[in-house]
């Protein structure tokens, strides 16, 4: 019985050529194998397209100046400690403030525009701290409707101090 099938009674050597044309069906386990292979480089697509949508993170805004007097402020009072000693601070305007919330906030601030070219200082980011509101300030701010109200240094350091206003990107840290 050599050579022959057991219940047909034929050769199975002529099936042997048929069954090289035929796809054989992939194992679990061997699909498993292709996941493991493939899945970094899936993880590094999908981190990719992450960092895509996670590029911008900063607000825009119109950003004033104000001169002093800074005290009394809304946050601290006649407390002059609340300010920083490089004198780069600011007052909340209205979207900012966040019912006090904003006392002691820090900032990244960069000019992104002005109405005069040549105003921003564009290589220059300075972070600030937030001591008072802008609504309630002893000194008033050089435009209505900031969302953050400089201190003249703070506004000096990223703009030409004789702008009023300029437009800022901001981000909290």
């Amino acid at each position: 019985m050599s050579g022959k099938g057991l219940i047909t009674g034929k050769s199975s050597a002529p099936n042997k050529d048929k069954d090289k044309d035929k796809k054989k069906p992939v194992s679990r386990s061997s699909r498993a194998g292709l996941q493991e292979i493939y899945k970094p480089q899936l993880s590094l697509i999908v981190l990719l397209f992450a960092g895509l949508f996670h590029l911008s993170v900063a607000d825009i805004g119109m950003v004033a100046q104000y001169k002093p007097p800074y005290l009394p402020t809304a946050c601290s009072g006649n407390d002059p400690s609340v300010f920083p000693v490089n004198d780069l601070f600011a007052a909340a305007g209205e979207g900012a403030w966040d019912n006090g919330d904003a006392c002691g906030r820090r900032y990244l601030v960069r000019c992104i525009s002005a109405p005069t070219p040549g105003t921003c200082k564009s290589d220059q980011t300075i972070q600030i701290t937030i001591v008072d509101s802008a609504q309630t300030s002893v000194s008033r701010s050089s435009r209505d409707g900031a969302v953050l109200v400089l201190s003249t240094t703070a506004f000096g350091v990223i703009a030409n101090p004789s702008a009023p206003w300029v437009n800022i990107e901001f981000t909290q840290f």
